[in-house]
């Protein structure tokens, strides 16, 4: 059913959607330009990240973000519904400490 896909990105451009059609390529389907020539439809109508700020220092500086990362997508076939809309999220916390410079006396 997947064997020739044609990908309904929002943005083909992200990390997402490209890194997307070439798993899908290494996978042995061929991704299809034109919806017409597709036996399946895979449409991914959300790529977002959003930072969160989850830590400041005393001088009100960022340490600490959370990145989430969410995908919806859902699979039509030619003539029904193969996946129902899907959303999968990812969250990963980055922590840091900013290295300062002073002149001693």
């Amino acid at each position: 059913m997947l064997a020739r896909p044609y990908l309904s990105l929002k943005d083909p451009y992200t990390d997402f959607s490209r890194e997307f059609e070439h798993q899908l390529k290494n996978a042995g389907a061929a991704p299809q330009a034109v919806r017409a020539n597709a036996t399946a439809t895979i449409d991914v109508t959300k790529d977002l990240v959003v930072q969160r700020t989850l830590s400041v220092s005393a001088q009100n500086i960022p340490t600490e973000y959370e990145l989430t990362y969410t995908v919806t997508f859902a699979v039509q076939g030619t003539d029904k519904e193969l996946l129902a809309p899907q959303t999968i999220s990812l969250s990963k916390d980055y922590s840091f400490e900013r290295m300062c410079c002073w002149q001693g006396a």
